[in-house]
């Protein structure tokens, strides 16, 4: 039986909770993500960034450890953007999700474009983030929409 070579593996998302990455430069979002993530869907954030070169690097090391990703677009270096745009042919069937203050219809136009699943204000669709995260926890397919349309930045 023939077997996948290093250049040809794909990442095989882990089973059990829900593993996050979180790219986020702000230390207070990053712990109270950490706290709500596994209070409310049991989730484990098994790395964190705070640079888009810091993320970078943890993904290239860390290719299956994660199911879902969430980036935020200001960065202490690089951007969020960046982040998405590396990561988009390293989905695998995972999802990714940018968790942004800027969350313009111009940004989440373009995090779309750059292969983000969702796209989510921090202050004011913290709700809407958690829902689309526990249907990801569930196994629902990352083609299934979020529960509005401001997420997705479609009218």
């Amino acid at each position: 039986m023939p077997t996948a070579s290093a250049t040809t593996r794909r990442a095989r998302p882990p089973r059990g909770p829900l593993s996050i990455f979180m790219v986020e430069d702000e230390p207070l979002v990053q712990d109270s993500l950490r706290v709500v993530l596994g209070g409310f869907l049991g989730a484990e954030v098994v790395g964190s960034a705070h640079s888009e070169t810091e993320a970078i690097s943890w993904l290239q090391a860390h290719d299956d450890a994660w199911r879902l990703a969430v980036v935020d677009l200001f960065l202490q270096q690089g951007t969020g953007l960046g982040v998405l745009s590396w990561l988009a042919p390293m989905k695998n069937g995972r999802t990714v999700i940018a968790l942004t203050n800027a969350a313009t219809r111009a940004n989440r136009a373009q995090c779309l474009q750059l292969g983000a699943d969702a796209v989510f204000d921090k202050s004011e669709e913290i709700n809407e983030f958690l829902s689309f995260c526990e249907s990801r926890s569930m196994g629902l397919p990352a083609a299934q929409p979020p529960a509005t349309s401001r997420a997705t930045g479609r009218v």
